[in-house]
């Protein structure tokens, strides 16, 4: 009874600890949106002023930037900078990170720099804060959340991947900790 019971007890944990590390994956955006306060810098600014959104190519996360606003008809109403194989919008992306003390490491893509509504100039950092603004500023309602079918396919496998790796881990643990060796 006692060995079934450390069986137990040690797959519960590996369970627990795929599920904490899936969890965290899916809140901090797979590690590359990166979803910060808005910050304001006192200088007024024109509040009829396109907002500024700096994407890369070959960033998912500016993908769904760039699809929300296709989406909604917004081509017209902001202004793109290309980062990939451009170094002076790079040069440009990187001032402004200096001059609005954005945090971080260096510059990080999709950022929007753009007018509020008390006609501060401030950005947005991550493709989520992106399009809340951008919801906001023109009236657009968005879902809490949207699962797209390619989230939602990666969440299943994520979590069939970690049930599969906490069974072979906790298979391997409890057979070390009973002595016992496999044929």
């Amino acid at each position: 009874m006692n060995k079934l019971m450390n069986k137990i007890v040690i797959f519960a944990v590996m369970i627990i600890v795929a599920s904490s590390s899936y969890v965290y994956s899916q809140d901090a955006g797979g590690g590359e949106n990166i979803a910060r306060p808005l910050d304001e810098v006192a200088q007024p600014a024109d509040t009829d002023s396109k907002p500024v959104i700096y994407v890369h190519e070959d960033c998912p996360h500016c993908q769904d930037v760039e699809d929300f606003v296709a989406a909604n008809d917004l081509g017209d109403m902001v202004q793109y900078m290309q980062l990939k194989d451009n170094e002076d919008n790079l040069t440009k992306l990187t001032d402004l990170w200096a001059e609005y003390n954005v945090p971080g490491d260096g510059p990080a893509w999709p950022i929007m720099f753009y007018v509020d509504s008390e006609g501060v100039s401030t950005y947005s950092l991550g493709s989520d804060p992106i399009i809340e603004v951008l919801a906001e500023k023109f009236n657009i309602d968005i879902p809490d959340e949207v699962v797209t079918p390619d989230q939602n396919s990666n969440s299943t496998l994520m979590i069939f991947g970690g049930l599969i790796l906490a069974a072979i881990f906790g298979f391997g643990i409890v057979n070390i900790a009973t002595g016992k060796k496999s044929k």
